[in-house]
């Protein structure tokens, strides 16, 4: 387990040492620059353009321009926007903690309904709750996000003459009044997640439901709830676990689009209005510190494997 996990601590730099190659080459092959922006909104020369260009050091070749930002990255400075002129660290600070909330949320709330709506649909197989929990299921998986989201803001502000907070309050401030900014993306967010890990939970349950082991315990006199509680629903959370790691990256890009819609102040608007004015710095280091975290996020989940399923040994 700890030689494991050794391992994988050591993939980590080199893995994020690609991915900042690819950032970077990615990032500089997009058409323009912040100048071009600034200068589409002053009216700049094309000799302040070239000095500003200078000024701001995006000039540079791609290989110097990439030695540069990634020495600078390693020592914990991420650097100022180039636009604005603040720094980025400060500025994630800031944002961080909303995409994370988010993020959570919409995970806890994609778990709540999944689980249950999945064991519901592979125990009462083929009934009327069955087809309930699977047409759920397929509802949100051809459900853009996006779409149901506007939805519900028009549908509020119609209905009931509700609009989204424009100013977001920290849970430290109110959190009641933060929590309700946050839960009706939230529950949004985790609706779409939820038809996918619904599907995957019901078909794994259904295979692990006609096991050897299952038939086992049954014959032992153990009750179908505590076959279900103990045997099968565990071994089936292995595939439901590693669904969810797949769809951390889709949190963190579902994240631009609802923070967008609901006016969050998180890392998702934050990346889009920099790719918008094309401030490369911001969108490398948001790039960077997601990629962390999708990193650190399998590491963890690998690990959960042995605490549900003790016949898998890490070595």
């Amino acid at each position: 387990m700890s030689a494991y996990v050794v391992r994988r601590l050591l993939l980590i730099p080199p893995t994020l040492f690609g991915i900042t190659i690819l950032i970077a080459l990615m990032v500089r092959s997009l058409p323009g620059d912040v100048v071009d922006v600034l200068a589409a909104e002053q009216g700049y020369t094309d000799a302040e353009k070239a000095y500003l260009r200078s000024e701001l050091g995006v000039d540079k070749s791609t290989p110097s321009y990439y030695l540069y930002w990634v020495g600078d990255m390693m020592r914990g400075d991420f650097g100022q926007s180039l636009r604005t002129k603040r720094e980025i660290t400060t500025e994630m600070r800031r944002r961080l903690p909303v995409t994370i909330e988010l993020g959570l949320m919409a995970i806890a709330f994609s778990v709540l309904i999944s689980v249950p709506a999945g064991v519901i649909s592979a125990v009462k197989r083929n009934s009327v709750l069955d087809y309930g929990a699977r047409s759920f299921a397929i509802f949100a998986l051809a459900t853009p996000g996006f779409w149901l989201a506007t939805l519900v803001i028009v549908w509020g502000s119609i209905w009931f003459n509700w609009t989204p907070p424009l100013n977001y309050t920290p849970p430290w401030t109110d959190l009641s009044k933060n929590f309700m900014q946050m839960i009706i993306p939230a529950v949004l967010f985790g609706l779409v997640l939820a038809g996918s890990q619904t599907r995957l939970l019901r078909a794994t349950l259904l295979e692990v439901l006609h096991e050897d082991y299952i038939r086992t315990a049954k014959a032992k006199g153990l009750s179908g709830l505590t076959v279900l509680r103990r045997h099968a629903l565990r071994n089936s959370l292995i595939p439901f676990v590693t669904i969810m790691g797949i769809q951390i990256p889709a949190v963190l890009g579902g994240a631009v689009v609802y923070e967008q819609i609901f006016s969050l102040p998180g890392m998702g608007t934050l990346l889009l209005d920099s790719l918008n004015n094309r401030d490369y710095t911001v969108v490398q280091s948001v790039n960077v510190i997601a990629a962390m975290l999708v990193v650190m996020s399998s590491l963890i989940i690998d690990l959960v494997y042995v605490g549900l399923d003790p016949r898998i040994r890490l070595r």
